[in-house]
């Protein structure tokens, strides 16, 4: 128990050690550990987000293989000229949509015979831009390795305007990686844009996107990502109506949202925006395929989803995400109240320990096997169900980690208690293997560790039996070696073959005789029934046996059988060489004097009242006798089954009748009614018993007992 005591802490103070292991900054960034715990995440997401709806006022236009090849003979192969998105914000601008995100970049001029100017094309989308309020264009901002410095002299500067309109300062740790390259539309179109949304985002370390940063650092300034400039930059919502926090004290630069995907968001084609519009210019209202009303109050994200045009992302939920999409998600987490929280790892480290502490506590305690591994099974699959119903409520607990500390602690655990148990088990096995039946030895390993503290020794209150053959020295003599050797294999092993029946445990053979008990080390609460029915059956396999050996021209054998309960020590006793596992004391000694006293009276078996007191079904035992054994003071009373003339058991209604005239015999004897009593027993069939009480009567008539005499026989023999 103390090294069990001592093995269990050892396995929490490693647990926990793997804990802060994996939790540090070291090791929680291994890729087999991120992996996991990234594939857990997306996991949940595809089970929980596939069917999740955008929020309404999101809505995204594509750039599809539809629209490519559609458009193909109006503006001819892409990339289109920028007329195009000037049509798609004439469109959009009579819904009134509260804002235009682009998640295109503009950032060059088309060709031009005049050198610093705009073609008409670029000017006629500047134009567009400038004359519709809140239209967002993209940037990007990166970190460029091979610029050296982040110091401000190195870094690309940001025209100055630019920053002016969009930029707002901060004050940076330096511990973040500092943005030192960018690329911006060209000038006029952000010149003439309500605002800059910066579209840079990292994927995870297999390559799926699964985040972005709300807030982007620039040369000690601040910008916005694509997903909240038109929140950030046009103020087109109130931050007390927002659900969710998105300013920079949730989201300082150096951190990232986790974007909750959604499943369903219906884009729209841009072929068919274009379509519209053309209805419109046509006069043709009552036909219109898509209506700038669908747009009123909305977010409008503009993006690409054919393959050529190099958006396409893996994120959470598909492997051909339009990058667009991470965007207009992001947003809808903010509008909606959608975001997701991720719990502190303090607490993902407290239930990865208390499982770990539970299965612990059961493997190396629970004497049940099943519950002992049942349990720490249930409690890491309860654990998965839990971190599912807190994704289904925008909740974000790692798996992996916990899984781990709980995984690493019951194997360490399952493989100590293998370790040992197999050591303990074994020795069980060769303690056991030849007193009991494969029965009890297979309920002994089960229970294992209490047949262990029995073996060094404990006091249980059992039923001990002895068994003798009649005359057996007289016999042996009249035969050779090899013929007593031959005939008590024969008697022995049909005797214990009964006693390993009832679940007994054979202590030894003491020449032709036989000490077993029942209750130990296998504790049972019917210890005496087993023995008192093992005895009868011992009986009756007598005919058997006689059988047997009447066939190799031996004698016919008769047995004395006694049967005692009583607290007793049970244990390995011997020395450091040789060791049994016995029991001793007086209930011992007892039932060993009571066997003896079988052939006094004539009877197969003897019980005594301690024995015969546990047991609730009518054997027919008799009253035999009221004796005081040699060298015990205290007399007992004893009982047996009624025998016939030749000791054979009686059964059914000549049981009952001589276990009747027992009771009475012995009732008329202790009541001193001497005539009465020798008349009861000379009803009985067991003429040794009622030779016994009639010359005792007789005896008394001619000599009366004193008066103090209780009907209690001082045997002076054992």
């Amino acid at each position: 128990m103390l090294k069990r005591l001592l093995a269990s802490k050892l396995f929490i103070i490693v647990s926990f050690l793997v804990a802060t292991l994996i939790f540090s900054s070291a090791i929680s960034s291994l890729t087999v550990v991120k992996r996991m715990e990234l594939w857990s995440f997306d996991t949940r997401m595809a089970w929980l987000r596939t069917d999740a709806v955008i929020d309404d006022d999101v809505a995204i236009i594509l750039i599809d293989e539809a629209s490519l090849k559609a458009m193909d003979s109006t503006y001819g192969r892409f990339p289109w000229p920028r007329t195009a998105y000037a049509e798609v914000l004439d469109f959009l601008s009579l819904g009134n949509p509260k804002a235009v995100i682009f998640d295109l970049l503009f950032t060059q001029r088309e060709l031009n015979k005049f050198k610093n100017s705009y073609s008409g094309p670029d000017q006629d989308f500047i134009d567009a831009t400038a004359r519709y309020p809140n239209v967002i264009h993209a940037a990007q901002m990166f970190h460029d390795s091979t610029i050296k410095s982040v110091k401000s002299e190195d870094v690309l500067q940001l025209p100055s305007d630019l920053v002016r309109k969009f930029g707002t300062p901060g004050d940076f740790e330096d511990t973040i990686q500092r943005n030192n390259s960018y690329v911006v539309p060209m000038e006029e179109l952000w010149r003439a844009a309500s605002g800059l949304g910066i579209v840079t985002i990292a994927s995870d370390i297999d390559g799926i996107y699964r985040r972005v940063p709300f807030y982007h650092e620039y040369d000690n300034s601040y910008y916005p990502s694509l997903s909240i400039s038109p929140i950030s930059h046009l103020q087109t919502i109130e931050n007390s109506q927002l659900r969710d926090g998105f300013g920079l004290e949730n989201y300082p630069p150096g951190t990232e949202h986790v974007i909750n995907m959604y499943g369903d968001y219906k884009p729209y084609s841009i072929s068919g925006i274009f379509a519209s519009w053309n209805q419109i210019k046509n006069g043709d209202f009552e036909n219109i395929l898509i209506s700038p009303e669908e747009f009123e109050g909305k977010y409008v994200f503009v993006g690409a989803s054919a393959v050529g045009l190099d958006d396409i992302k893996a994120t959470a939920i598909s492997n051909v995400s339009p990058g667009v999409t991470i965007h207009a998600m992001a947003l809808s987490n903010i509008l909606s109240g959608d975001s997701l929280r991720e719990i502190s790892r303090r607490y993902t480290t407290f239930l990865g320990l208390f499982i770990a502490g539970i299965s612990l506590y059961l493997i190396l305690y629970s004497k049940h096997y099943l519950l002992s591994y049942l349990v720490p099974s249930l409690l890491i699959l309860t654990f998965v169900y839990m971190s599912f119903v807190l994704f289904s409520m925008n909740y974000v607990i790692e798996i992996v980690n916990p899984f781990l500390i709980a995984i690493i602690s019951i194997f360490m655990a399952a493989s100590y208690k293998a370790i040992t148990e197999g050591k303990d088990r074994r020795r069980v096995k060769h303690m056991f293997s030849q007193y009991v039946s494969h029965a009890v030895l297979d309920k002994l390993l089960d229970t294992y560790e209490d047949t262990i503290k029995a073996g060094d020794g404990t006091r249980e209150k059992i039923t001990i039996l002895f068994s003798d053959i009649r005359g057996f020295t007289n016999l042996s003599e009249a035969l050779t070696p090899e013929q007593v050797v031959e005939l008590l294999n024969i008697y022995l092993s049909e005797m214990s073959n009964v006693i390993m029946k009832y679940e007994g445990t054979i202590d030894k053979y003491i020449g032709d005789a036989i000490m077993a008990f029942w209750g130990a080390p296998v504790l049972i609460d019917d210890h005496a029934h087993r023995a008192l029915v093992a005895s009868l059956d011992m009986i009756n396999g007598l005919v058997n046996v006689n059988e047997k050996l009447a066939l190799k021209g031996y004698g016919e054998l008769k047995v004395g059988i006694g049967l005692h309960t009583g607290s007793a020590v049970l244990g390995n006793i011997g020395s450091e060489n040789k060791l049994d596992y016995t029991v001793i004391g007086d209930a011992v000694n007892l039932a060993s004097r009571v066997e003896s006293l079988t052939k006094q009276y004539g009877c197969a078996l003897l019980v005594t009242e301690d024995t015969k007191n546990e047991i609730s079904e009518d054997f027919h035992l008799g009253v035999v006798d009221a004796v005081q054994v040699k060298g015990k003071k205290i007399p007992i009373k004893l009982y047996a089954p009624p025998v016939d003339i030749n000791g054979r058991l009686l059964t059914n209604d000549a049981a009952e009748h001589d276990k009747i005239w027992m009771d009475k015999g012995f009732e008329l004897y202790v009541a001193r009614d001497w005539s009465a009593a020798i008349d009861a027993y000379n009803k009985l069939q067991n003429k040794v018993l009622s030779d016994t009480y009639v010359k005792r009567c007789e005896h008394y008539i001619q000599q009366a007992p004193l008066d103090e005499w209780d009907g209690v026989f001082v045997h002076t023999s054992k």
